[in-house]
């Protein structure tokens, strides 16, 4: 952080009457229009506990100076009124006890966008002066951020509206383009919890090799010197009134470069995909001479636990009957849960099937078919393809356990 500058200004008014007692005072001592007239309209004075060095000099806003060098006290000019500005610039007294700014952007790829939503987190904090008022957002004036252009043309932003520059080859190697936001006001949940996000979706997947930068303008409520108003008093020391309320505020300018190269990036994929989006479900299911009933469950349920995965949930459809008198529907929903690492995998197991029955209360044969869906998070190319690979080993359990029970049909004997 730069040294803290502060600065009062102010915007004072001069009328007709103060160039009639200008003009007044020059011709009562016979003056010229070249010689200097002072006048001293008294003094601005910062209000509340301030703590300004003695290195910024005078602590106060003198409002004084040459007649001359204000129109409306030229004898030459008409009585109109006109306005003149006068500041005071100064530096703290003690330097403020901040580790780092009072703002923080930090950015993000939105999970699940197929990397490309870039999320930027705008949070701030309530600072302040020892023993004064804390510092409180009150408006982003200004976000600008520069992105390479290979990440393609902007899709949507979450906060608008953005002002979105065209590609610029600025440094003669890489292409990048802005965007622009102006007036940023948080909402009251956004100020609450002290925290703005701005979401931007673009064309192509976000390189995470790739960097950003920008600049970010923001005014918060109250000084780090505290100073929390002003006070105007005339020539003679008596206090005048001001016309308006003061505006107390902090400003902050800050550039950054922010690198992606860092980030974890996490999305979920369901595998097959063609069952997470209701496409050929029969496609994916297996089909085994197994008649669907609580024992088959079990063998595979005892199968799956060998194994190491952990069965949540098991639950039965009631039986239904078909147009076959001795055939019978069966349904049965399989969840539960395996680790890769501490990453955890879903997976859910979805058993059908029918029962013929010959007079008996146990079924003499069936067949059933088994879909076998999972889910889970990822981070990188690797855990990406251990959703798959899951996959394929609950496929592969669930048919040896299936082939080797006793129910499985092999077909009429033949001989």
């Amino acid at each position: 952080m730069d040294p803290v500058d502060g600065k009062l200004s102010a915007t004072l008014t001069f009328n007709g009457h103060d160039g009639e007692r200008v003009t007044h005072h020059s011709r009562k001592p016979a003056l010229t229009p070249g010689q200097e007239v002072k006048y001293i309209a008294g003094c601005l004075v910062p209000q509340g506990r301030i703590g300004i060095s003695e290195l910024s000099g005078d602590p106060v806003v003198r409002v004084t100076g040459d007649a001359k060098d204000v129109p409306t006290f030229r004898w030459e000019d008409q009585a109109v009124s006109r306005w003149r500005n006068f500041s005071l610039e100064y530096r703290l007294s003690v330097a403020p006890d901040i580790d780092a700014g009072p703002l923080w952007i930090t950015p993000s790829i939105t999970p699940g966008s197929e990397r490309r939503g870039l999320e930027l987190d705008i949070q701030w904090t309530e600072i302040g002066p020892n023993g004064g008022d804390p510092l409180s957002l009150n408006v982003i004036e200004l976000l600008k951020i520069t992105v390479p252009a290979n990440w393609g043309s902007i899709q949507g932003v979450s906060h608008g509206p953005a002002v979105v520059s065209a590609p610029d080859a600025s440094d003669g190697v890489q292409v990048f383009r802005a965007l622009e936001w102006r007036d940023l006001s948080p909402d009251r949940a956004e100020r609450e919890a002290r925290r703005l996000t701005i979401v931007i979706q673009f064309e192509e997947p976000i390189a995470v090799n790739d960097g950003l930068s920008g600049r970010l303008e923001a005014t918060m409520k109250g000084t780090l010197s505290g100073a929390d108003g002003v006070r105007m008093y005339g020539s003679l020391g008596a206090r005048r009134a001001i016309s308006g309320t003061p505006s107390v505020k902090t400003r902050i300018e800050a550039d950054f470069t922010l690198s992606l190269a860092s980030i974890r990036y996490q999305a979920i994929r369901v595998f097959p995909q063609r069952l997470a989006t209701g496409g050929n479900r029969d496609g994916y299911a297996v089909e085994f001479d197994v008649i669907p009933d609580d024992e088959t469950v079990i063998a595979l349920t005892n199968a799956l636990s060998e194994e190491g995965f952990y069965v949540k949930r098991v639950t039965e459809n009631p039986p239904r009957s078909s147009g076959r008198a001795d055939v019978v529907h069966r349904y049965w929903d399989l969840a539960g849960r395996s680790h890769r690492g501490v990453y955890p995998i879903d997976f859910h197991l979805v058993l059908t099937g029918e029962e013929v029955h010959r007079g008996d209360v146990r079924p003499e044969s069936g067949s059933t078919k088994i879909q076998i869906v999972v889910r889970g998070a990822y981070t990188d190319d690797e855990m990406y393809g251990g959703v798959k690979d899951e996959w394929t080993r609950l496929q592969a359990v669930t048919e040896d356990a299936l082939k080797g029970h006793p129910s499985h049909w092999q077909g009429p004997a033949k001989g």
